[in-house]
């Protein structure tokens, strides 16, 4: 689950372009109208694992939404989230589109952006993202060159009375439910019913990863070249005091 700029879609889509979470800019002072799409087109399934506490098992929802923090917004149309009664609805279906209208009122910096059509579930497949709020009338850089577009995790930002500065965007994401390059599950951390005090948190199982890039540092081991004699033992003399002589092997690994 992805939140992608619309005219980026079809290469996400393809795998012609590296998935991202969703970043997008703008200035304190300014308001900013997005238009979020649906594009679910399969049933979204039910996972237990990552685990959550008191968890059942339910039919997750397929509708999304898009909430930012710290903007100034109308809490009936335009937070994202539904509460009571209000009207109008605040996710959208598939195949459907809504549109919502925030404003910056001050240099926030990063404002994270979540999806409440189903917090339980897609935040775990990573739905989500963050709007970052410059200073007054900031423009974007990529090196010297201006750009138009505002999604790159890393920009150079200049604005009156504010020196330049080079900006970048991690996520640092956990929970994460990873498969393997054959689609099986990873479980390197796994809740058990009989854990009790000192087993694994629920917080703590799923995968870890930076920006939707994950790789195991176990995977990397399995890299590491084969080298002949790659131990060697040593031994080694050592003289103390009354000309005492010790002997000591020690084993050493090249990797």
């Amino acid at each position: 689950m992805l939140f992608v700029p619309l005219e980026q879609a079809e290469e996400v889509n393809c795998g012609r372009e590296k998935p991202k979470p969703l970043i997008l800019r703008a200035n304190a002072g300014e308001w900013i109208e997005v238009t979020l799409h649906n594009m679910f087109d399969k049933p979204v399934l039910y996972h237990d694992y990552p685990s959550v506490p008191l968890d059942m098992e339910h039919c997750p929802s397929d509708r999304v939404s898009l909430s930012p923090q710290f903007l100034k917004r109308c809490p009936v149309c335009d937070a994202g989230v539904n509460v009571g009664y209000n009207k109008p609805e605040q996710t959208v279906a598939p195949g459907e589109c809504i549109r919502y209208l925030w404003y910056a009122d001050k240099e926030y910096g990063t404002c994270m952006l979540n999806s409440f059509g189903d917090l339980r579930n897609q935040r775990y497949h990573g739905l989500f993202g963050a709007i970052i709020i410059e200073p007054p009338a900031a423009k974007h850089y990529s090196s010297f060159i201006g750009r138009k577009e505002n999604f790159s995790e890393q920009a150079v930002i200049t604005a009156p009375g504010v020196k330049t500065f080079r900006e970048f965007v991690l996520f640092a994401h956990n929970g994460i439910r990873l498969l393997d390059y054959e689609g099986n599950l990873i479980k390197t951390a796994q809740q058990s019913e009989d854990a009790g005090h000192g087993g694994v948190d629920h917080e703590d199982t799923g995968e870890k990863g930076y920006n939707y890039r994950s790789e195991r540092f176990f995977n990397r081991l399995k890299r590491v070249p084969v080298i002949e004699c790659s131990v060697q033992r040593l031994t080694v003399t050592l003289q103390r005091r009354f000309y005492r002589h010790i002997q000591v092997n020690v084993s050493l690994s090249a990797i």
